[in-house]
């Protein structure tokens, strides 16, 4: 079949790559294997770095080595951990195990004070990184990276600012009127309303005595109604009153009923 009256346009391909805001690493912004950035970081809340890896790092975990050694690893690479552009193994002592060195640190950060981890897994993206951190007579391939950004930004040594604390406010929106309905003297006898909660107002304001007056119309039935008042003071005092009101039907009362 042929088409005729048309542009037949060539097939387009968008590549959009994931960047991590001053990252350090060493291929570049978005030259990683994985990059978990920090929109998914602030959905983590207060999840731990390792439980991070764990979760988004296919591949990552702890083994045992031949001679018994526990460590982190990404499939069977030995795993490097790279904290704003600083090795953390330089600082290892003699005296302490790698395993639990990482182990210390993957638990002492979590999502809320990371912006981005990258990671460096194929040879594609951690050649840059062997030949920066491994010694001469490493094997390049036996090795995986993991380049963590912090918010602090001053490497492995401080975790976040004294008194500071990441704030994700909620989106303001425009709050909906509950529905009350108002009737006529042609239909206050119409039996079709049959609600449950039968009133609800968010900002009530009292005199200088806290007292309120607010009126509303009760449903068909006739029952026993719960009154729920919770309000606060500008002091910032608390307040709760419950209170269980009988409703009876009464033809010649006026609406609306006023709550007591």
């Amino acid at each position: 079949m042929r088409v005729t009256g048309g542009n037949l346009l060539k097939e387009v391909v968008i590549n959009a790559k994931k960047v991590v805001k001053d990252s350090k690493n060493l291929n570049g912004p978005g030259g990683a294997d994985i990059i978990i950035d920090e929109e998914q970081l602030k959905k983590a809340g207060r999840t731990t770095l390792g439980d991070l890896l764990r979760k988004n790092v296919k591949g990552f975990g702890i083994r045992v080595s031949k001679t018994g050694e526990t460590y982190y690893s990404v499939y069977t690479t030995l795993l490097h951990l790279v904290i704003d552009g600083v090795n953390t193994e330089f600082f290892i002592s003699p005296e302490t195990p790698r395993y639990q060195y990482l182990k210390d640190i993957f638990d002492y950060y979590d999502a809320e004070e990371i912006k981005g981890i990258e990671v460096m897994v194929s040879g594609k993206y951690q050649m840059n990184y062997t030949s920066t951190y491994l010694k001469p007579l490493d094997v390049p391939w036996d090795h995986s990276f993991i380049e963590v950004t912090t918010r602090g930004g001053k490497g492995p040594f401080l975790k976040k600012s004294v008194g500071t604390y990441l704030y994700k406010p909620m989106p303001f929106i425009t709050p909906k009127e509950f529905y009350s309905p108002k009737y006529t003297a042609g239909n206050i006898t119409d039996m079709s309303d049959i609600r449950s909660t039968i009133y609800w107002t968010p900002n009530i304001i009292t005199d200088k005595d806290g007292k309120a007056t607010i009126g509303f119309y009760a449903a068909d039935n006739p029952g026993t109604y719960t009154v729920i008042v919770e309000g606060a003071d500008l002091q910032g005092h608390l307040g709760v009153k419950r209170k269980r009101i009988t409703v009876k039907r009464c033809q010649n009362c006026p609406p609306p009923a006023i709550a007591p």
